[in-house]
């Protein structure tokens, strides 16, 4: 890079012709194109994938072809996770479903995975999942066929790898986009449901909060009405015995009388 340089010696002597040398940019082109501009001799980002070395003036040759090992191994991941979601949305389907039976996030999600499974290209010689060697069985579960993707010649491996795509394109960019719709953290379907669950449990709360406001309410206005109920039965019950002891007075005078 373009960088000041300075070479002392064990006396501190500049050994360099002049002060203040200057460093230069790595110049270079690829493929004939346009001239490319570096700080450093490590070149990244320029093919994707692929980081390149200058190791000196002069012209060289790289050859670079897709690794079929690496794509069939995430292709296998993919299987792996692909059924594992797939049983978990099972378990909550059924006769003996779990607590998420009937929810709309689990309709979703089983919608999503149909979709993705059944995508298909727009052109070159794979247009399905199928045609990689992922196969469906009966019950939905994936499985890669070695046989049909060892068997891939060259040019339909790479229309295949075409065909995977990346987040924005092809089979990935389709998948990315239908689970991006499910799990995004504003706007997908697991957020919105856990908002107005959310909601709901809020407002619950707060209906479970006034109602139990009234009953103290009414517990207070009833121990308020047994205590004049209290007061008025003692002073029934003093009356009673006021009468009571007028009706003794009574009968005794009556008697006496006789």
């Amino acid at each position: 890079g373009v960088k000041t340089l300075t070479l002392l010696d064990s006396t501190l002597t500049d050994l360099l012709p002049a002060a203040d040398t200057l460093g230069t940019n790595a110049v270079f082109t690829i493929n004939g194109g346009s001239t490319i501009t570096n700080s450093s001799n490590t070149i990244t980002g320029i093919v994707t994938g692929l980081n390149l070395t200058i190791t000196g003036a002069g012209s060289a040759t790289a050859t670079v072809s897709k690794d079929r090992t690496a794509v069939k191994t995430a292709l296998q991941d993919f299987v792996t996770k692909y059924n594992s979601a797939l049983t978990a949305l099972n378990k909550q389907i059924g006769e003996n479903a779990g607590v998420l039976s009937g929810s709309i996030v689990v309709r979703q999600i089983h919608g999503a995975l149909r979709s993705i499974t059944g995508y298909n290209g727009s052109s070159g010689s794979i247009l399905s999942i199928a045609a990689l060697g992922l196969e469906l069985s009966d019950e939905g579960e994936l499985s890669l066929n070695e046989t049909t993707y060892n068997a891939l010649t060259d040019s339909q491996f790479t229309d295949g790898v075409s065909f995977i795509g990346t987040t924005t394109t092809g089979f990935a960019g389709n998948a990315y986009t239908l689970l991006k719709q499910i799990t995004d953290p504003v706007t997908g379907v697991i957020q919105t449901t856990q908002s107005f669950f959310d909601k709901s449990d809020e407002r619950l709360s707060d209906t479970i909060a006034e109602a139990q406001d009234r009953v103290r309410l009414l517990q207070t206005s009833l121990l308020a009405q047994l205590t004049q109920a209290d007061t008025l039965l003692a002073q029934l019950e003093s009356q009673q015995s006021l009468l009571t002891g007028l009706f003794e007075a009574q009968r005794t005078i009556a008697l006496s009388g006789i």
